[in-house]
């Protein structure tokens, strides 16, 4: 039903959404079954949103009263989900709320506050560094985060830090010890042992994960292919946040599980022994 809700193919999308309309859903999420049906259904995105609001009986509000009300949510990825939305969409009404939140001392809202405003009053405006509200959109998009809740995110966005490499300059070489995750903001990545190329990694890709649960020496070199954007995660610096969100490691865990049990089946299917 998943692979049929993303097909091109307007009848297996419809498939699929009957499907997940006429079957039994877990008592617990049975609540639930009449908005996702809502928001998948093949029909325009207008009448969607409607038919959503009207299960939750949502008050009728204008755009620049959703944002108004959103960003005095109790909730700080909320209010900091709002403010990237007020910039991004230049809500000049919102320009006092952003005011008074760039003075908030929670560091995600005070941050996209700031980058807002600067997107309102600049639309030319654009920093070199991405926000931590950016950054947990982008965690979100990977594979190896994707289980992980948006507001688990913030403090994993908050010790990622955004550096540049040249082309042809090395992310790290065969024998380092690995201290480090790095993901692809943009560019591409190249992976070599021994003079072989191994994999290209390119953007939301992952490397140097195991480095986060065994600093053992580096099994690979990885190279820029061409300019890239990287954020890297320190491996002290994730260890300090999962002390604080363990939650954060079941998604990661079960990720690189999955990935090392694919490694050893493609091992067998080479007819070469598990490392």
């Amino acid at each position: 039903m998943r692979a049929n809700l993303d097909d091109p193919d307007p009848v297996r999308r419809a498939n699929a959404v009957e499907l997940l309309d006429s079957g039994d859903w877990p008592r617990p999420l049975g609540p639930l079954k009449a908005l996702v049906v809502s928001l998948i259904e093949e029909s325009p995105r207008g009448p969607r949103i409607a038919a959503v609001a009207r299960r939750l009986k949502l008050p009728a509000r204008t755009r620049e009263a959703w944002v108004e009300a959103l960003l005095d949510d109790g909730s700080a990825w909320m209010v900091a989900c709002a403010a990237y939305y007020a910039g991004a969409a230049e809500v000049l009404s919102a320009r006092p709320r952003l005011r008074a939140l760039a003075r908030d001392p929670r560091a995600v809202v005070r941050e996209t506050a700031e980058d807002a405003l600067a997107r309102i009053d600049h639309p030319e405006h654009r920093g070199p560094m991405i926000t931590t509200a950016e950054k947990v959109l982008f965690l979100k998009g990977i594979e190896l985060f994707a289980a992980v809740p948006s507001e688990d995110l913030v403090g994993l966005a908050a010790i990622t830090a955004e550096i540049t490499v040249d082309e042809e300059e090395q992310v790290f070489r065969e024998g380092d010890r690995g201290d480090a995750l790095y993901l692809v903001v943009e560019g591409t990545v190249r992976v070599t042992r021994g003079g072989r190329t191994l994999a290209t990694m390119g953007e939301r890709e992952v490397f140097g994960e195991m480095a986060l649960l065994d600093p053992a020496p580096r099994s690979a070199t990885a190279t820029a292919a061409t300019s890239v954007t990287l954020l890297r995660v320190a491996q002290d610096d994730f260890a300090d946040l999962l002390q604080e969100r363990p939650e954060v490691a079941a998604g990661v865990l079960r990720v690189l599980t999955r990935r090392l049990r694919r490694a050893n089946e493609r091992l067998d299917a080479a007819g070469e022994p598990p490392p």
